[in-house]
């Protein structure tokens, strides 16, 4: 299996406060991840500095030539104006496709994601349909790699038993931060716990 990222001897502070130290972490073609620890203890962090949209303080990361990574954050940042197939087709072209076929490929997604109305606005959503359309915007560009922050926050049942069927076929390698570990039982191989105890 190839590695498509890898994380050796990082460390990170805030405020004086250490979250984690010499924290090494790879994650293969078809990864499925878990990720656990005290709140604090800094997963969004790594999640973040995993995703470049922070650094570290000490240690490197490595990551595969032209990999395709993608970040769903805790609380998705939808344009409440925009409807599913808008939302989808937009996230499409900033991954490069073309009209043409982020069009063919938002239609593909939205019937994906279990939309039976794909003209409904963003905004007028659940929260559990908006994950949904969250993680369909991070898809549309084929990544290999899918970074995930608390996904089952705010979820009813129904939407979590979706997602956790989602995980488990899913074709991409994935990390997942979760406090439910029910969750992390159905759907990770292997766990991560993160604890400044260690």
């Amino acid at each position: 299996m190839g590695v498509l990222i890898s994380a050796q001897g990082l460390s990170k502070s805030m405020s004086h406060k250490v979250l984690f130290s010499k924290l090494d972490l790879t994650v293969e073609d078809g990864e499925r991840l878990g990720i656990i620890g005290p709140n604090g203890a800094g997963k969004t962090t790594l999640l973040k500095i995993l995703a470049s949209h922070e650094t570290s303080d000490d240690g490197m990361v490595s990551r595969k030539k032209n990999l395709k990574l993608s970040y769903v954050i805790q609380q998705p940042e939808l344009d409440p104006d925009k409807n599913v197939l808008e939302t989808l087709q937009l996230a499409g072209e900033r991954e490069g496709l073309s009209a043409d076929v982020a069009t063919v490929e938002s239609q593909k997604m939205a019937s994906r994601l279990g939309f039976e109305d794909p003209y409904q606005e963003a905004g007028r959503l659940s929260g559990g349909w908006k994950k949904r359309l969250a993680i369909g915007a991070a898809l549309m560009g084929a990544p290999d790699l899918v970074l995930f922050d608390e996904p089952t926050n705010h979820l009813d049942l129904r939407s979590v038993l979706w997602l956790e069927g989602f995980l488990r076929e899913a074709p991409f390698a994935w990390v997942v931060v979760s406090h439910d570990r029910l969750f992390l039982d159905r759907t990770a191989k292997k766990i991560l716990e993160i604890n400044p105890m260690y």
